[in-house]
């Protein structure tokens, strides 16, 4: 497994969201850091998996990794085995390979600028790949991407600029018609970004870079969005609403611009109030207090106590499908049959607790008591 990655102020993959919004620097200082999602959680997996077979020499991820299937399901190892051909097959015996390598762009001057590239093919004099795993849905552009020319730009300083051309390429197998997507650069091409990134961090650390919000597709991924004026008093702003009005007007009341504007802005809403969802229930789980809110348990559900028992009970061999069918399902099953109700309800209460799946944010105040479980946001890839 590799190491947590350490994450730089200005950070290559966060580079498309610095370099359009300079206020997204000064507004994420100090915000607490949220929970892996779910899909975060597997393509680290996933490069994870496709380190260790470029620095191992390993020649069939499939059957190697095979033991580690609950990791690295097979659909995982098939699409890793895809990225480490497409590698090996790129390679000349005279090149130098580099596999999640740490750059820094040293010729801003700037400590706090760094990021790792995945897999680096460096042909001295001649061309320097920078090749990326993306293991998400979304498709990733080639052309005109930060992250990659930021990579790009890191190396090349570290070699003197000693290249005839830099090629991009991100290889996402899981999106887009094609594995991989390719661009290419002279390094004088390259050498005009410099210069934006150089200018863009000066404008993000100067005195009032705070207010400069720009919103865009960056801001899903905006540590800042949980408190940005550009997602939420913005918003509501734009569309005559305030925070503090008792009662926000019946939808039905609503100006065609008034709905334009919360429509546009309803995915920038949405995912501040999710965050803030996840930030209020860390901080009470963690012990501390918001007045007229706390954690409440969810719906119980039942589960049976003991599932051997059932099953060689007098009733077991009724209760079976494949498995041993939810107590719910039991008590619906065993009822068709025409079992005694007091007997019934006697085995369900020896045979099965009521266990919650965990606490959910709720106002303590039950005259205005708002379930947030009611508001159902999707995650966002």
């Amino acid at each position: 497994m590799s190491e947590p990655k350490a994450h730089a102020k200005f950070s290559a993959s966060s580079s498309d969201r610095w370099l359009t919004c300079a206020a997204s620097i000064k507004l994420s200082e100090g915000v607490p850091s949220m929970p892996s999602t779910k899909a975060a959680a597997e393509g680290t997996r996933a490069h994870d998996l496709m380190d260790m077979a470029l620095k191992t020499n390993v020649k069939d991820v499939v059957k190697f990794f095979a033991n580690d299937d609950e990791i690295y399901p097979l659909e995982m190892r098939k699409h890793v085995q895809g990225f480490v051909d497409y590698v090996r097959g790129l390679l000349n015996p005279h090149n130098e390979l580099l596999v999640e390598e740490r750059v820094h762009l040293d010729q801003l001057h700037i400590t706090e600028a760094f990021g790792t590239v995945d897999v680096a093919i460096i042909e001295h004099f001649g061309l320097l790949h920078i090749v990326d795993f993306k293991y998400g849905k979304t498709e990733v552009e080639a052309q005109g991407n930060t992250q990659m020319i930021y990579y790009a730009l890191g190396l090349l300083y570290k070699h003197n600029y000693d290249f005839e051309s830099v090629k991009i390429t991100i290889y996402q197998p899981r999106a887009g018609k094609e594995a991989f997507r390719s661009a290419t650069y002279t390094v004088d091409e390259l050498r005009v970004y410099e210069k934006r990134f150089k200018d863009q961090i000066d404008l993000c650390e100067s005195e009032g870079a705070e207010e400069l919000t720009v919103s865009g597709d960056h801001c899903f991924f905006c540590p800042a969005k949980i408190k940005c004026p550009e997602i939420t008093t913005k918003a509501l702003q734009k569309a005559k609403l305030v925070f503090s009005a008792p009662i926000q007007p019946d939808p039905k009341f609503l100006t065609s611009d008034q709905l334009k504007t919360i429509l546009d802005r309803s995915a920038y809403l949405l995912l501040w109030v999710k965050d803030v969802r996840a930030y209020a229930e860390k901080i009470l789980n963690e012990g501390g207090q918001i007045e007229g809110w706390g954690l409440k348990t969810k719906r119980a559900s039942r589960v049976w106590v003991n599932q051997n028992k059932v099953l060689k009970s007098l009733w077991g061999e009724d209760l079976v499908s494949q498995e041993l069918v939810s107590p719910a399902q039991a008590e619906k099953i065993l009822k068709g049959l025409n079992y005694d109700a007091d007997a019934i309800k006697d085995f369900m209460k020896e045979n099965v607790v009521h266990v919650s799946s965990g606490t959910t944010l709720s106002q303590t105040d039950s005259q205005n008591n708002f379930d947030f479980t009611e508001l159902e946001i999707s995650e966002v890839d």
